[in-house]
């Protein structure tokens, strides 16, 4: 497969099919491609955390304008991705703890986040399942979580709708600078270019060191999933079966099947 565009992105995660998704918007041509099956792996199997609180201060400007992104996402996408803003609490259970979350409350609200500092007793009261023990809380109500599974698929149907390119199971080998911007080869024969106002600056060509193909016992079993058969190679685990989707979308769900053990 032989390609142009302004921008190729390495990495179908979520980052990269965001980052694909708001370069439309900006009218450039992007090509994503992926080793393996996007937003399968970590963007799609995690604890679905969307953390404000208890940040760097220098992180918060960053982070409060992702929030705003998950927050806008069902609008953008036209889909439910099972977000929920069930807020985030930090406890502490000794007299040297609430200088602590004293420090993380002001950081936090210097930012313009809503956080609340409670006493003991206050935390007690809004929760009661808390116990005596407990001498502080620093509760921050606009945390949330979001639904991987349900969410990965639906941030690549996002870039691709938008109109970005997306090349699955192309791993890259090479990357080489050119005058013209950026040479790509890999699996596939894949041959991809980059436009040189794209890219940074001083970057020769590389060699990308293999990665082996062993997988220990350890390893998450293949899912194939109900609609399209496709499997998904073992980077699906079966964490939570109701939400181990492809990207064919809701109502799709990822099986077992089995995989070869390989130690």
């Amino acid at each position: 497969m032989s390609s142009r565009a302004d921008v190729v992105i390495i990495g179908g995660g979520a980052v990269g099919c965001f980052a694909a998704y708001f370069l439309r918007q900006h009218r450039r041509s992007v090509l994503v491609l992926e080793k393996g099956v996007a937003c399968s792996a970590a963007s799609g199997v995690n604890f679905g955390n969307l953390r404000l609180q208890g940040r760097h201060p220098a992180q918060f400007p960053l982070a409060l304008r992702a929030q705003a992104i998950w927050e806008d996402l069902a609008r953008l996408a036209g889909e439910d991705v099972g977000l929920k803003a069930c807020g985030h609490v930090y406890l502490g259970l000794g007299a040297s703890d609430q200088p602590k979350l004293a420090q993380t409350a002001a950081e936090a609200q210097a930012a313009g986040l809503d956080v609340d500092l409670l006493g003991g007793p206050a935390a007690r009261q809004r929760w009661p399942m808390l116990s005596p023990g407990v001498r502080g809380a620093c509760w921050s109500r606009r945390d949330g979580i979001a639904d991987p599974g349900r969410a990965a698929p639906i941030i690549t149907r996002l870039a691709q709708r938008a109109g970005a390119q997306l090349l699955e199971h192309a791993r890259v080998s090479t990357i080489t600078r050119t005058a013209a911007g950026f040479q790509i080869t890999g699996d596939r024969g894949l041959s991809s270019a980059a436009a040189a106002s794209s890219t940074p600056p001083a970057l020769g060509a590389r060699r990308l060191p293999p990665r082996s193909a062993k997988r220990c016992h350890c390893s998450p079993p293949a899912h194939r999933c109900s609609r399209c058969g496709r499997s998904t190679a073992g980077r699906v685990p079966r964490l939570l079966p109701s939400t181990a989707r492809c990207c064919c979308g809701p109502g799709s769900a990822a099986t077992p099947s089995p995989a070869p053990f390989r130690g």
